[in-house]
């Protein structure tokens, strides 16, 4: 497979759901009893809390983020203190939610540890869609690996779970944890980014971001 530069990596996360729509009618069954590698989910997404109480109180956060002024869509979730919100610069509409991943919010070091970032998203598929047919379509259409695979609950969230790789120009092969887990009519994605070689650093950061994230809470 041909590298990516990171811009094209960060297009091929946000437009590729119109397709996945597309190819859900056709999803199989099969996705639903994909066999997990225990082993290897359990070293690359870690789904027991990786901190302390402590060390939670000490070096984490809960942000609370409206995307978009929608109160509708209004979640929070757990981040470093060494973490920040960014801008976004919406190049998709939420009217287009049917039709695209929409970014909700980024998240990024204070560092200058580049390439590294958790992003929510999400889009509205079809209730006939299971978590593990659209986590597996959606890899397949963007051009992902998927190395591990995963589902369970947290805090009462169904979720389906993989780490996806991608080579890029940029930095290399890329790794992303992508948590999928459905709140009505959306399908809510958490992905937490960084290369390779980083990614056993931030691990345990994007797990706390994905065991944590709340949805369809009201606005506090």
């Amino acid at each position: 497979m041909d590298s990516v530069g990171l811009s094209s990596f960060r297009t091929r996360i946000l437009r590729v759901c119109h397709l996945l729509l597309v190819l859900s009618a056709a999803a199989s069954a099969a996705a639903d009893n994909k066999p997990v590698d225990k082993v290897k989910a359990t070293d690359l997404l870690p789904t027991s809390n990786p901190f302390t109480d402590e060390e939670l109180a000490r070096g984490f956060v809960n942000q609370r983020i409206t995307p978009y002024g929608n109160k509708s869509l209004y979640f929070e979730i757990p981040v470093s203190k060494e973490w920040d919100s960014r801008r976004l610069e919406a190049e998709i509409d939420p009217s287009q939610e049917d039709k695209a991943l929409v970014e909700l919010a980024r998240l990024t070091p204070n560092s200058d540890d580049e390439g590294v970032a958790i992003e929510v998203r999400y889009s509205r598929v079809p209730e006939r869609v299971t978590l593990p047919q659209f986590v597996e379509t959606y890899a397949k259409a963007a051009g992902f690996t998927i190395v591990a695979r995963a589902r369970g609950e947290y805090n009462a969230r169904q979720i389906e779970e993989a780490v996806l790789r991608l080579p890029t120009k940029d930095f290399g092969p890329m790794l992303i944890r992508f948590t999928a887990s459905r709140h009505g009519e959306r399908i809510f994605v958490v992905a937490g980014s960084a290369p390779e070689k980083k990614y056993d650093k931030y691990k345990k950061v994007f797990a706390i971001a994905a065991i944590g994230f709340s949805p369809g809470l009201k606005p506090k």
